[in-house]
């Protein structure tokens, strides 16, 4: 049997975007991984933040971004939603301690990828080519029923080892793990820190978010990302951000929690309860 489930429990999340239905392409394959970020690698009993990401593949493109976000974007397809569900879903996304924080475009054609990220004050989006310096190796194993091989990557700062099956012949995995001969099925970094895990594979079901580019974010180069992407967390986390911030509205989940949006919906200051992992050193 080729397929590993687990029963995940999920809200309908939105984002702050219009979706065209007419942009809407039907999902050959989503693969639905869990990503473990380690806070203490080497600490059996360390904390460990957990969430869900989703890969949603189509004829030419795929998406991977968090799987509530991928509820959201597939809610936001259908027509006559209720605005109420539209705010209800927000505050829960807003509201999660563990959420995947990058939406991943993947052109299968021109082998770019397109990271959507935001950063207080603003939303951004940058343009980079797959990853082509995998190296393969000859070690192998069995992952949810499917022959896997071993590959290596230095990529972004980290060292990743990737099993990818040939039986499913997609150049995607989880993240930006992408040019492979086969689908990533796991993989790991070299400092144990972060780790993605199959989770369960969908045929032919949902959706492939349509790209979407805001009207409202700002291309920039990768190094220009990544220098506020490592300089805004870490200040995040000890004293929250509002520079910038020109906008803000204040919700009440069903939990009695209270979130804050400014800035197009940016949410104001995301909770990361063991700290910040970058999944990007570099």
């Amino acid at each position: 049997m080729k397929r590993v489930s687990i029963f995940i429990l999920g809200a309908f999340l939105l984002v702050s975007f219009k979706i065209s239905a007419q942009n809407v392409e039907p999902a050959q394959l989503n693969v639905i991984y869990k990503q473990l970020l380690k806070h203490e690698p080497t600490n059996p009993e360390g904390a460990v933040d957990v969430t869900f990401v989703m890969l949603s593949v189509g004829d030419t493109r795929a998406v991977v971004e968090d799987y509530a976000a991928y509820k959201t974007d597939s809610l936001r397809a259908l027509d006559d939603i209720d605005p109420t569900v539209i705010e209800q879903s927000e505050v829960r996304e807003a509201a999660a301690e563990c959420f995947f924080l990058p939406k991943i475009y993947l052109d299968l054609e021109r082998q770019e990828i397109e990271h959507h990220e935001p950063i207080l004050p603003n939303r951004y989006y940058y343009t980079e080519s797959f990853p082509t310096d995998w190296e393969l190796g000859e070690e192998s194993k069995e992952i949810a029923g499917y022959l896997c091989h071993e590959a290596k990557l230095d990529f972004a700062g980290r060292q990743w080892t990737a099993w990818y099956t040939e039986e499913i012949p997609l150049p995607y995995g989880p993240w930006k793990l992408a040019g492979l001969p086969g689908l990533v099925l796991a993989a790991e970094d070299s400092t144990g820190e972060i780790t993605f895990e199959l989770a369960e594979i969908r045929n032919k079901r949902g959706i492939v978010p349509p790209f979407v580019r805001p009207e409202s974010a700002f291309e920039i180069n990768r190094e220009g990302f990544l220098e506020l992407y490592h300089a805004f967390y870490p200040k995040q986390e000890s004293e929250g951000l509002s520079a910038g911030v020109t906008s803000m509205t204040v919700r009440k989940g069903e939990n009695g929690k209270t979130v804050v949006f400014a800035n197009d919906g940016i949410v104001l200051m995301r909770s990361f309860p063991n700290g910040f992992i970058f999944l990007e050193k570099e």
